[in-house]
């Protein structure tokens, strides 16, 4: 054992010496010591195992049995997954959550089911808050402090496509990375924030009926498994997050609703961060009561009772997680409530009534200008431009969606695009807004303008873009959006299997000639210029483009550098 790890164990003992029995530090030490032992785990994307979109909706909650065998019929039967069948073990406290069997721990991260958004890559501690809180479809629900995306995925597939999530983080490069994993999760019904959250609390008060607060913090959940983090523990003072978080906590409280719930967590183990943080919290706030967790996580391995801090008893309806049980890396989590009755809707957003549409004006006009002959001075070119209503915009979407699907659900789109009219031009890219707008999350962009540090990132569905030309305009369908759809739902299909190479060819930006793609289209050849659905044993994958002698693959090029 290394001289920083002994002197951070020194310093950990004085926090928790009065509450942990003999022979615990020194199980700790030895379990930091075993690094290679860190278990690695993934949580299930039901928004795309159970087909949720905005055509499917589910209308019931599943049990946490009905998931959990959900979950395994899918691993042991996914092709890829062949070689690991019966091995998989599923997460104590997470109804979705699986530890990866150790000789897949190479394949995980490579294979297409990953690609296809169908799991998560999430460490088993960090599963907990979002399943302590567990959202119940209708609720209107904020993930703070959000990045990466784990949390608010698990949170948007228990939401079943109903009620409304806003995901938030004040770091903007992370902010950037969330929005492409949920993006890759199919998470669709959502509002995606970068913004400070004592501005977030300013203008959504008393908003929320549910909200995670994983708070950052000294992380010394995370010293096994990245060998910078001790040294990077080492150089903080655990007292110091103390008070950023307990305001953290106090804006969050802010926007929670009479009878809301919030998930307060950290992945460290000192009391000062957790225990400490909600004693102030609870001495300050007599509407704050602690929630017991639910029965099957207070008689779950790896989970124990948090400590009674200063004597507070209540304190110990929390949750930690220590890494010598052999569950998790390290993780503290409660359960609060505000004082008051919670009322919530109990209709799905497709069966709310069509309100007033507001058309607004768009003026879509590229920016960028002839460059100058040699020897003569810049002459801007008369380049078009266009103005859309939202019925103008809403026609070009028909005309898509009329050409591409298959009459069932054309006609679907057709009556949800009258139904919610609400669309959203940034730049090129069009956003469907749904129908956020009736929550009033919209509203936040017109509070960014008002109050800067509010930057809204992504509303509901990024559709696609709209390219301007001399004689009109063109719409090109987004990545996001052809996730969210299933075999059998286009006119046009690329039907392939986990076992293909189509896909990871894909993948690896291999350009696509018509004999690699003829063998899987679903009928025969386009006549025109297309857009296809590509499949991978029947989940969603990509766009590709088919004309009549050439392939055009839609995938993101961003996203081919990081596989």
């Amino acid at each position: 054992m290394n001289n920083l790890l002994t002197e951070f164990l020194a310093q950990l003992e004085q926090s928790l010496a009065e509450y942990v029995e003999a022979g615990f530090m020194a199980d700790l030490a030895s379990a930091l010591a075993r690094t290679g032992e860190v278990k690695r785990a993934i949580r299930l994307n039901f928004l795309k195992l159970q087909k949720q979109g905005p055509l499917v909706q589910m209308t019931k909650s599943f049990t946490r049995k009905e998931k959990m065998q959900a979950g395994l019929d899918f691993l042991n039967n996914w092709p890829e997954f062949a070689p690991f069948k019966g091995l998989w073990q599923a997460v104590p406290w997470a109804d979705d959550g699986f530890y990866v069997p150790t000789i897949a721990n190479d394949l995980i991260a490579k294979c297409q089911a990953y690609k296809l958004g169908l799991y998560y890559l999430q460490e088993s501690s960090a599963m907990l808050p979002a399943n302590l809180l567990h959202v119940e479809p209708n609720e209107t629900v904020a993930d703070f402090c959000a990045a990466p995306g784990g949390k608010s995925g698990k949170l948007a597939s228990d939401l079943l496509g109903s009620g409304c999530l806003l995901s938030n983080d004040l770091a903007l490069s992370r902010s950037k990375i969330m929005l492409r994993n949920l993006n890759e999760l199919a998470v669709w019904h959502n509002v995606l924030v970068n913004a400070d959250l004592n501005d977030l609390a300013k203008e959504l008060k008393a908003y929320f009926s549910a909200v995670v607060l994983d708070v950052p913090c000294s992380g010394e959940g995370m010293i096994r498994r990245e060998h910078k983090a001790l040294q990077a523990r080492m150089s903080k003072d655990p007292a110091a997050f103390h008070n950023l978080q307990l305001s953290l906590l106090e804006a969050a409280w802010q926007t929670l609703k009479r009878g809301g719930r919030l998930v307060y967590s950290t992945c460290t183990f000192n009391c000062a961060e957790n225990e400490a943080v909600i004693y102030d919290f609870l001495h300050k706030y007599a509407d704050a009561s602690v929630l017991e967790a639910p029965e099957f996580m207070q008689k779950a391995a790896g989970l124990q009772s948090a400590f009674p801090y200063r004597g507070c008893q209540e304190l110990t309806k929390g949750l930690r997680i220590f890494p010598q049980a052999g569950y998790g890396e390290g993780h503290f989590a409660i359960l609060l409530q505000k004082q008051g009755d919670l009322e919530l809707a109990n209709q799905s957003w497709q069966d709310l009534h069509a309100y007033a549409s507001k058309p607004k004006l768009t003026i879509l006009q590229p920016k960028h200008k002839d460059e100058p002959k040699k020897g003569k001075a810049s002459i801007s070119k008369q380049l078009p431009t266009l103005t859309l209503t939202s019925k103008n915009l809403q026609k070009l979407l028909v005309e898509f969606v009329e050409t591409t699907f298959e009459k069932e659900v054309a006609e679907q789109y057709v009556e949800l695009f009258t139904k919610f009219p609400y669309f959203k031009l940034v730049g090129e890219s069009v956003e469907w807004l749904i129908d956020l707008d009736s929550y009033g999350l919209a509203e936040l962009n017109n509070k960014s303008k008002r109050a800067s540090k509010i930057h809204v990132l992504s509303e509901g569905i990024w559709l696609g873009q709209i390219k301007l030309f001399k004689n009109g305009c063109k719409f090109t369908p987004s990545h996001n959006w052809a996730l969210l759809f299933t075999t059998g739902q286009c006119q046009y299909e690329v039907k392939t299997s986990a076992t293909d190479e189509l896909y990871t060819k894909i993948l690896e930006g291999k350009s696509l000639l018509k004999e690699d793609v003829s063998p899987y289209l679903a009928s025969s050849w386009p006549t025109k210029t297309h857009y296809v659905l590509l499949t991978v044993d029947n989940y969603a994958a990509c766009w590709l483009q088919l004309g009549q002698d050439f392939v055009k693959t839609l995938y993101p090029k961003q996203w081919l550098n990081s596989i």
